[in-house]
């Protein structure tokens, strides 16, 4: 997601991402994708498909730019700019004012970049393995986790992000599968009061998430 797009889809949680190193910069980008992109929206998650007791928060189209829509902390310099995608926005409404949110985001990148991508993705995320980087006060770091044998090739990744301000956690969880040429990213964000305390949403409960996801788009 493009920083242009981020605050209607990530809200509250925007300055998190800026500061966690998934995106960057913003310029002038069309609203809309192509329209083969677009013909991806009937494929984003439902309700049915998440489960629980998430509730839809809206649903976004935007367009391809300049923008640099993934990348990773600094020690990496990897980067991708904005293809234009799709993308949906769950929310788990409870009293907590940090509520949990799972966003769903498909792209379509050409089948001769889509591999390199991938293995861009990959090498990065092994070089942040285990770095620390503090931003905005708030101290980062990524560690991967296995994703089961989905799509053509998959990467997964969780941050456990410490807020001195109020002593929490947010513990944020993303998969990037790529099938074919369409990207999927599934990003889960949840606030926990403890770094030990156990996420709502499991791994394998993410995990079966990502496998509904690559199980709706076109043959």
């Amino acid at each position: 997601m493009n920083s242009c797009h981020l605050p209607k889809v990530l809200g509250w949680v925007a300055v998190g991402i800026l500061a966690f190193g998934l995106v960057s910069g913003c310029s002038s980008s069309p609203t809309e994708p192509s329209a083969a992109t677009a013909a991806l929206e009937p494929s984003l998650l439902t309700i049915d498909d998440v489960g629980g007791d998430f509730e839809v928060e809206g649903r976004d189209r935007f367009g391809a730019s300049s923008d640099v829509a993934l990348s990773s902390c600094p020690d990496s310099h990897f980067e991708f700019n904005e293809v234009g995608g799709v993308d949906v926005r769950f929310v788990w409404p409870t009293d907590d004012p940090d509520p949990m949110k799972l966003f769903e985001t498909l792209r379509l990148v050409e089948s001769d970049e889509i591999d390199t991508l991938m293995t861009d993705l990959e090498a990065a995320v092994a070089l942040c393995d285990g770095v620390e980087w503090t931003d905005y006060g708030d101290t980062y770091s990524w560690t991967p986790i296995d994703p089961p044998e989905i799509g053509d090739r998959r990467v997964a990744v969780q941050s456990p992000t410490q807020r001195p301000s109020d002593g929490r956690f947010d513990l944020n969880r993303r998969v990037w599968v790529a099938d074919s040429d369409v990207l999927v990213e599934l990003m889960i964000w949840e606030t926990l009061d403890g770094a030990t305390d156990a996420p709502l949403i499991s791994d394998e409960e993410l995990f079966r998430i990502a496998t509904t996801a690559i199980d709706r788009l076109p043959d």
